[in-house]
């Protein structure tokens, strides 16, 4: 049992940050928020002077890349491991920054997908995360370097089932272009 006591407290819910009141975690979940002098048994750690809030979703990462002036280019410069060991070094910075959600929409021949499993499954350290695979666009069109062209109302329903079958969370369209 691990007892986080002396922090303000910020719930989320809009309400004032609370003091007074022991954060209780039992493995890697928060059992209980208790008042300090009710607080369990258990290793104490004193974050006087610091706040705790709940965890920070990010809904627009792209972990293979980085920021570089040019991030397409280096990317795909480098070795698909070279860019798989710099997504997990992205990935444990973005945790290591409050970060403990994401959602990455196009990486590089599934990369992200890796990250996510490797994180998953405790092998690294990083964010929850939600991967889309390779982005659905036209061809030649915004992010076709590292995704799925689709061209047509049939083109596009095989892309996205493409991308289910490779274990995407969610699908990302391009329907327009981008800015980089």
């Amino acid at each position: 049992t691990l007892v986080l006591v002396g922090a303000s407290l910020i719930d989320g819910s809009g309400a004032e940050p609370v003091r007074g009141r022991a954060v209780v975690v039992e493995g890697d979940r928060i059992t209980q928020v208790v008042d300090d002098a009710r607080a369990p048994r258990g290793r104490r750690i004193d974050l006087s002077g610091c706040t705790l809030l709940p965890g920070l979703i990010n809904c627009h990462v792209h972990l293979c890349f980085g920021a570089e002036a040019d991030p397409v280019r280096r990317m795909l410069e480098d070795a698909l491991s070279l860019t798989a060991i710099r997504a997990l070094v992205r990935a444990r910075s973005t945790l290591e920054a409050g970060i403990t959600t994401v959602r990455d929409l196009g990486g590089r021949d599934y990369t992200e997908l890796s990250v996510r499993s490797a994180v998953g499954s405790g092998l690294a350290a990083g964010p929850r995360i939600l991967a889309a695979g390779r982005p659905i666009c036209m061809t030649g069109g915004h992010g076709h370097w590292v995704g799925r062209e689709a061209d047509g109302p049939d083109d596009a329903r095989r892309a996205v089932r493409e991308q289910l079958k490779a274990g995407a969370d969610v699908i990302k369209l391009i329907a327009t272009g981008g800015v980089m």
